[in-house]
C-alpha cells in the first residue's frame, strides 16, 4: 500500500472514545490528511450524535432548512472533508460499500486510506476495500501511526 493521504474513521468509534477523539481528529488534519466519516446510522441520527458529542456546530437545525441545507452548514466546520452514511450506500459493513464511498468522496484511492474501526464487520469492510486498518481503540491510536 501506498502513503496513507486520508483517514476514515466510524462514527462509533469515535463517540466511544471522547474526548481523545477529537483531539486526534484535529491532529490528522493538522498533519495534512483528508478525513472522513462513516455510519451504518442514516443521516438525521448522525447529525444529532456529531452535535452531541461536539464534532459539529451547525446554525440551521435540519426541520427549519432541509437536511441536506444542515449536512452542507456542518461541513463548514471541517472536522470531516466526507461524511457517509447508511443512505449513501447499497450495502452496509461487512461489504467495503461504506468505505469505498468515503474513499470516491476523498478523491483517494482506497490503497491511500487507513481506516480505524476496531470491530470484526469494519476490520473486514476495509480490507475488503483494499484500505489498511487500525484496529484498536481510537483513543490508543498514535497521528504518527497513521502517516505510515
Amino acid at each position: 500500500m501506498g502513503k496513507t493521504k486520508a483517514i476514515i474513521f466510524d462514527l462509533d468509534e469515535i463517540l466511544s472514545a471522547l474526548p481523545g477523539s477529537v483531539d486526534l481528529i484535529h491532529s490528522v488534519r493538522e498533519a495534512g490528511l483528508k478525513t472522513a466519516l462513516v455510519t451504518s446510522k442514516d443521516n438525521i441520527i448522525m447529525m444529532e450524535k456529531l452535535e452531541a458529542a461536539g464534532l459539529i456546530n451547525y446554525e440551521m437545525r435540519s426541520d427549519q432548512v432541509g437536511l441536506a441545507a444542515a449536512i452542507e452548514a456542518a461541513a463548514r466546520n471541517k472536522a470531516f472533508d466526507a461524511m457517509v452514511n447508511s443512505l449513501d450506500v447499497q450495502q452496509l459493513k461487512p461489504h467495503p460499500d461504506l468505505f469505498l464511498e468515503a474513499a470516491s468522496r476523498l478523491e483517494e484511492e482506497p490503497a491511500a486510506c487507513c481506516v480505524i474501526d476496531n470491530s470484526p464487520d469494519g476490520m473486514e469492510a476495509a480490507k475488503a476495500a483494499g484500505m489498511r486498518c487500525i484496529d484498536k481503540e481510537l483513543n490508543a491510536v498514535q497521528v504518527e501511526e497513521l502517516l505510515a
